[in-house]
């Protein structure tokens, strides 16, 4: 059998004599691990256990929480699919330090819909003379979910190309094949 070596980098090649003997340990590091030992895999779990629990929970009931922070009045909702929120400014004359809270658990109206992929949508009137302009921004739970997944594929896309450049860098070849050309290197 013959011993793994691997290639000593381009730019000392000419100052080495021969093929640069690899460890067992060096080898073994570049090993993948199978996926479900992935940290990336047991940390994003959780949070994706969590969005899907608020998909099924946001077509079964509706919360909402009501605030009014300074000159700021909101509403965060979990409701038909989607997580919504609305939020108002106050006029200028009418700022308080005022911070209220209120959070609200009702059942779904039976008549509400029940389409499980809506469409994400941002309302405004900011842009017509009102007092108190208003906005609302709703995101639908399958694409909150898209974006989970592919934020979590991070991770494991560079952990990925990190193996590919460590096998490439050790690039395993026979201790034959390294012997140097009739004329090339020091002697």
């Amino acid at each position: 059998m013959l011993p793994l070596t691997r290639r000593p980098p381009s730019r000392i090649r000419s100052f080495q004599r021969g093929p640069v003997p690899c460890s067992l340990a060096t080898f073994m590091a570049a090993t993948p691990r199978p996926w479900y030992r992935s940290p990336a895999l047991w940390f994003a779990l959780p949070g994706l256990i969590f969005l899907l629990w608020g998909w099924v929970f946001s077509m079964q009931r509706v919360a909402n929480l009501n605030f009014e922070i300074g000159g700021y009045s909101g509403l965060i909702q979990n409701e038909g699919s989607a997580a919504g929120a609305t939020w108002r400014e106050a006029p200028r004359s009418h700022i308080t330090p005022a911070r209220t809270f209120d959070f609200k658990l009702l059942p779904r109206s039976p008549r509400a819909s029940t389409e499980w992929f809506p469409l994400p949508y941002y309302l405004s009137n900011r842009t017509t003379s009102s007092s108190r302009p208003w906005h609302q921004l709703e995101i639908p739970y399958w694409l909150l979910v898209l974006v989970y997944l592919g934020v979590w594929q991070l991770p494991w896309l560079a952990r990925y190309h990190r193996q590919r450049r460590i096998a490439r860098s050790l690039a395993i070849v026979p201790a034959d094949a390294m012997k140097p050309a009739d004329g090339a290197g020091p002697d």
